[in-house]
C-alpha cells in the first residue's frame, strides 16, 4: 500500500503560468500541474534556463517562489509568501 509523505496536499492544476525574474523582463510560459500550500509542481521546456527565485504569475495571483528540485521538464517550487 502507498504512503504519502508529503505534509501538505496537492490539488491537481493544469493551468498556464508564467515564471517571471530579472525584475520583469524575463518570462517563461509553463504549466501547473499541482499545488499546495507550500509550493508546485512545473512542466516546463526542457531548455529552460530557471533562476533560484523568481515569480509565478497563475489564476491573477502572483506568488513569490524558489526552485526546490528539478526533473526533466519540470520542477518543483516553494512559495516564498
Amino acid at each position: 500500500m502507498f504512503s504519502e509523505k508529503r505534509s501538505s496536499s496537492r490539488l491537481p492544476g493544469f493551468k498556464r503560468a508564467e515564471i517571471v525574474f530579472n525584475d520583469n523582463r524575463s518570462r517563461i510560459t509553463c504549466i501547473v500541474v499541482n499545488t499546495s500550500d507550500k509550493g508546485a509542481m512545473l512542466r516546463v521546456p526542457d531548455n529552460a534556463i530557471i533562476p533560484g527565485t523568481f515569480n509565478l504569475h497563475f489564476d491573477d495571483d502572483v506568488h513569490a517562489a524558489w526552485l526546490s528540485w528539478r526533473g526533466v521538464g519540470t520542477i518543483g517550487v516553494n512559495w516564498l509568501d
